[in-house]
């Protein structure tokens, strides 16, 4: 018997026996058989005895919450937005430890879950770590995360470890990238660190009315061609590995960037990615300006 340290559930029985049901040639089991199905039927009516009281404690102590409100619970609901707005940590992981996150939050009670689940201001910034121990429930986590953000611009940071793609849930996070391009036109600031085989999965289509800002790519081996991603709203740009020509693509392209990072570029010899009309004078004179 143990309990379970996430949910506080407990888990009675022994699923995997160690031992043969009874192979008696008698009409019935020994003697020790019946008593462990009987120790068994028991321990399934305690437990579900137990998980009653549970659900009936949950619901007491809701009520004891309504007749004695906290200094929270008093507050107007705007105010209380305010307060968990202060609370949450910029740019915190979706993930262990979850202090500082709108996670934390939802596990005071029902009251500050509601609240908090209903921000959207709490919600529109999200971090990302892809490991190789990520699984489906982080997944559904982060695309209900992206669903509470409402209409508001989003922050979108994916880190990935490199044993990460050695793993077999690569495929986990397809449908996560798919929500994430279903809220396109909210890209405010786009910051991966992904292989190329992940990156290249990301599309803007906000069209000319795509909101993206901030554009950072630290991905060895992608192409700006790979990328259905517009930059015409640029105004911030960091990317490492990027041909000469689709720097140059950038810049054209970008008529609000007024800052630019741009490291390890190959300036080997392939015209075939800039196909813009960009003169001399008219470089020199975006660059200034940068």
């Amino acid at each position: 018997m143990y309990r379970c340290k996430f949910c506080g559930n407990i888990e009675t029985l022994d699923r995997d026996t160690s031992f043969k049901a009874c192979q008696s040639i008698r009409a019935e089991p020994c003697d020790a058989c019946k008593e462990l199905d009987l120790l068994n039927q028991q321990i399934s009516d305690a437990k579900a005895i137990l998980d009653d009281l549970c659900s009936r404690r949950r619901q007491v102590k809701s009520r004891l919450n309504h007749f004695h409100p906290s200094i929270i619970h008093r507050m107007p609901a705007e105010l209380v937005c305010s307060i968990f707005e202060f609370y949450i940590e910029p740019g915190h992981p979706l993930g262990p430890p979850i202090k500082g996150s709108p996670l934390m939050l939802g596990r005071i009670c029902q009251t500050w879950r509601r609240i908090a689940w209903s921000t959207p201001s709490l919600w529109n910034s999200i971090y990302l770590i892809l490991g190789p121990s990520i699984h489906k429930a982080q997944i559904r986590l982060a695309i209900e995360w992206l669903g509470r953000s409402g209409q508001l611009p989003l922050t979108i940071k994916i880190h990935w470890q490199k044993a990460f793609m050695l793993g077999e849930n690569v495929h986990l996070v397809y449908p996560l990238i798919e929500a994430m391009n279903e809220c396109s036109i909210r890209w405010f600031v786009l910051r991966l660190d992904l292989p190329p085989s992940l990156s290249s999965r990301f599309r803007d289509s906000g069209g000319a009315a795509s909101g993206l800002h901030d554009l950072s790519l630290q991905s060895c081996g992608l192409r700006l061609h790979d990328l259905d991603i517009r930059w015409s709203n640029l105004t911030n740009i960091k990317a490492i590995f990027l041909h000469l020509n689709e720097v140059l693509e950038v810049i054209h392209g970008s008529l609000q960037l007024t800052t630019c990072h741009f490291e390890l570029v190959d300036d080997g010899d392939d015209e075939s990615l800039f196909t813009g009309d960009l003169p001399s004078s008219s470089l020199e004179a975006r660059l200034c300006q940068l």
